[in-house]
Order: C-alpha cells, then sequence, then structure tokens
C-alpha cells in the first residue's frame, strides 16, 4: 500500500469530522449558535486557513470539501496533550482507558466556562506548511505602440485571434491547471467559390 503522511492523515481525520458534524447536527433538532472544531495538527489549521488552490491535489481536495462543509465553523488547535484522539494511537490498554477521565469527558479545561479556554494561543507551525503547489511565472513584455502592433495584421480576424491567444495565455499563466481556460476565436468567414463543370 501507498505509504501516506500523518499530515495528511490529520487532513483526512479533519475531513471525517466535518461529515460528521454535517450529519449530526440537523439530527438534533437544537439550535445551535457555535460550533468548534478541534485538532491537534498546525498544518492541517494552516492548511485551512488558506485557499484550497495554493496546495497539491490531494490536499486541495480535501481542503476545499473541509471549508466548504464547516461553512460558519471554528477551527481550533488542542494541544497534544489534551487530546482525547491521541490515547488510542499511543497504545494505551482497554484498563487504563476504562478510568480515563480525558477519553470519557473530554479536557478538564473544556467544561470550563469559556473564557478560559477560547484565548489558549494557536501555536503556529515554525515552518512553511508542505504540499504548496509550484506556481511559475512567466512574464512577457512586448514594447510597440498600439498603433504599430495593429498594423502588424492584414485583416481584423487575425487580429482578433492573436489577441484573444494573448489573453488565454496570461489568464493560465497565472492561474492553476483545474482553473485554466479554452478560448472561443472568432468564426472565420469562408468564401465558396464555384467552378462550371468541365466537358
Amino acid at each position: 500500500m501507498k505509504k501516506v503522511t500523518l499530515p495528511r492523515l490529520e487532513l483526512c481525520g479533519a475531513l471525517l469530522l466535518a461529515q460528521l458534524i454535517q450529519k449530526t447536527a440537523p439530527a438534533l433538532n437544537l439550535k445551535i449558535e457555535r460550533i468548534l472544531l478541534w485538532t491537534d495538527s498546525t498544518i492541517v489549521l494552516s492548511w485551512l486557513a488558506t485557499s484550497a488552490s495554493k496546495w497539491k491535489t490531494f490536499v486541495a481536495d480535501r481542503v476545499s470539501q473541509i471549508q466548504e462543509l464547516t461553512t460558519g465553523c471554528e477551527w481550533r488547535h488542542v494541544a497534544s496533550a489534551s487530546n482525547p484522539a491521541d490515547l488510542i494511537p499511543r497504545g494505551t490498554n482497554p484498563d487504563t482507558l476504562k478510568n480515563c477521565r480525558l477519553w470519557w469527558v473530554g479536557p478538564e479545561w473544556l467544561s470550563q466556562h469559556q473564557e478560559q479556554w477560547l484565548n489558549i494561543p494557536f501555536l503556529r507551525h515554525p515552518e512553511p506548511p508542505p504540499e504548496q503547489r509550484e506556481v511559475t511565472t512567466v512574464k512577457v513584455m512586448i514594447q510597440c505602440s498600439p498603433a504599430e502592433f495593429i498594423t502588424r495584421f492584414s485583416t481584423l480576424l487575425i487580429l482578433q485571434r492573436v489577441a484573444a491567444y494573448c489573453l488565454r495565455f496570461f489568464h493560465n499563466a497565472k492561474n492553476p491547471l483545474l482553473r485554466r481556460t479554452g478560448v472561443i476565436l472568432p468564426a472565420q468567414n469562408y468564401e465558396m467559390h464555384y467552378m462550371p463543370a468541365l466537358r
């Protein structure tokens, strides 16, 4: 099986949480004023805080889904030591888990007033997050006066087609692959020439 990095697995967990919220919140039949979603991954929080188009395909697809599913929700950071979800991956045995308050109740500070825990600082990832899409910037400079540019072409149709190709190139050069577009070229007027049949 292909090996998946830990940040990607954390992102998949965040997507699972977003899908869970989408299903359970409407089923509760309660007036919910605020939804807070917690993760201990600073990389995932960095991914979610920016546009999905900035990341590579695997991350971009999941970030886009999470952002759509959790519109209006708040993503917050929880320290790994206060994260109940980390107990199982650490290898906690059932006897310890049976009497573990963190597993059954959650972090102690979460049961306190919001003012006690909403101001917990978010420790940002010290390095730029991985999975950034490589962007190639192309600069094209044409030095000519508008009148000189126009007079280079013999017909208006050719001028329109060249202008359309240039606009498409500029658009595609500064946009990711998924947002690139084709170009609608002016239809060419064809003249029909008829010749008498040879006898």
